[in-house]
């Protein structure tokens, strides 16, 4: 159950000789076979709120993989992330018994500037976290901040939590530049020294 990172990880268990299934949305149904992951593009409508466009999602993965499962066969284990395909994770696994794991990147909370939104989206989707939280059998962190954050909003216990870091592809970002360019291009000489300065914000809110 996919985001975009999903690849280069299932591409990766793939390599470790497993049997990989991706189901992701997208505006129609799709199936292909990419570096040895079959991917499931779900038609769903991606109109509305992002809480209502989750729900239709979750009932179109549903389906989708009824109808995989009967071709491929049965699963042994899901992974979703965050709290977006919570709701059939945890219908999947009432029905056929299947554990999932959940990554968390963020939290509701956090994306609200470290508070509880008191709006119904944030109160869903708080919920669903929380959901996914306790129904999973793991839940992978990308930080250790993340892992207090969530081990203190949701209670979850200690030996659920697993702290993964983020990791990139090397191949796929590196880039032959010119860095007297770059500084040219942005009003600094080419020989001058800039010292690196970095911003982060965390995603906003639904509000």
């Amino acid at each position: 159950m996919s985001r975009r990172d999903s690849p280069n990880v299932s591409e990766a268990l793939v390599a470790e000789g497993h049997d990989v299934h991706l189901f992701t949305r997208d505006s129609e149904n799709n199936d292909e076979i990419i570096n040895g992951v079959h991917c499931h593009r779900v038609a769903c409508d991606q109109n509305g709120g992002t809480v209502e466009q989750m729900n239709r999602m979750c009932d179109s993965i549903y389906c989708r993989f009824l109808d995989v499962r009967e071709k491929a066969g049965e699963f042994d284990i899901l992974h979703g992330h965050d709290w977006h395909p919570v709701n059939v994770l945890c219908r999947i696994k009432t029905q056929f018994g299947l554990p999932f794991v959940l990554t968390f990147h963020s939290t509701e909370w956090g994306r609200n500037g470290n508070c509880h939104g008191d709006w119904w989206e944030a109160k869903e989707i708080s919920h669903r976290e929380w959901l996914g939280g306790y129904e999973s059998s793991d839940v992978i962190t990308t930080s250790t901040i993340l892992k207090d954050e969530i081990r203190q909003i949701y209670k979850i216990p200690d030996y659920k939590l697993w702290e993964i870091p983020n990791g990139i592809n090397m191949g796929e970002i590196k880039r032959e530049i010119d860095p007297g360019n770059v500084k040219r291009y942005y009003g600094i000489h080419p020989l001058g020294r800039e010292p690196l300065r970095v911003r982060y914000t965390e995603k906003g809110s639904l509000k």
